[in-house]
């Protein structure tokens, strides 16, 4: 084999129709695994963990592959406008139809969330009645479902 085969590089997908044909290593680093660190993964549970890897990701950080992954931590400081959700939405509707052909995108929110830590030191001006203690974030809701299978729907929850 020569090493520019482009033929022994690239990705095939068999579909059977079975949840059990998506078989995959998981590579979530936390400690609620029930077969450690790198366990095998069916189906949809496979496909919810690489979509979180993939919406994660930021663009240039994945070697070889420097469009794989999102640009939403750019917009964390920016004021969420209608013309940013929809960008934020092109840009995760993009990055799924390009790195993920295995599933369908039932629905897609994009919303600023405020969130509020009791233990910060909050800091208030009192004549303007500002209060520093809370922070925004992007949060995105998303719901997929397999390709091959409808009823396999995951719900997706990301905070920027």
């Amino acid at each position: 084999m020569a090493l520019g085969n482009s033929q022994a590089y690239q990705v095939k997908y068999v579909t059977t129709g079975s949840e059990k044909s998506l078989v995959g290593l998981n590579s979530s680093l936390s400690c609620k695994n029930s077969g450690g660190v790198f366990s095998k993964q069916y189906g949809i549970h496979l496909v919810k963990n690489n979509l979180i890897d993939l919406l994660t990701t930021k663009k240039g950080d994945r070697v070889m592959l420097p469009q794989y992954g999102t640009n939403i931590h750019l917009a964390v400081f920016e004021p969420l406008d209608e013309f940013l959700k929809r960008d934020i939405q092109n840009e995760i509707l993009t990055a799924i139809a390009t790195y993920e052909p295995r599933v369908n995108v039932l629905s897609l929110r994009v919303q600023e969330t405020e969130t509020s830590d009791d233990y910060s030191l909050v800091l208030a001006d009192e004549k303007a009645g500002l209060s520093l203690s809370t922070e925004s974030k992007i949060t995105v809701s998303l719901t997929v479902a397999l390709k091959d299978d409808i009823l396999a729907t995951e719900n997706i929850s990301l905070a920027f």
